[in-house]
């Protein structure tokens, strides 16, 4: 699995978790820290992240990846 950070500026609650969480499940495991606005992001298949990306930008949360 390759574990990246991504910076999502829009998050501001639980549920806003909650959806980035759903958005990305079947690509691997996502961890969200509200307090940072970052989620860590483990993806099953590295060549995914183009695909999480747009998940998240579907659901309203643009997000980049960090430095970690």
């Amino acid at each position: 699995m390759s574990t990246l950070t991504l910076s999502i500026p829009d998050l501001s609650c639980g549920h806003c978790a909650m959806t980035v969480k759903a958005a990305l499940q079947d690509l691997g495991a996502c961890e969200v820290d509200l307090a940072t606005k970052r989620a860590a992001v483990s993806l099953k298949d590295p060549s995914t992240l183009p695909e999480a990306l747009r998940r998240l930008e579907d659901e309203g949360f643009p997000a980049t990846v960090v430095e970690a």
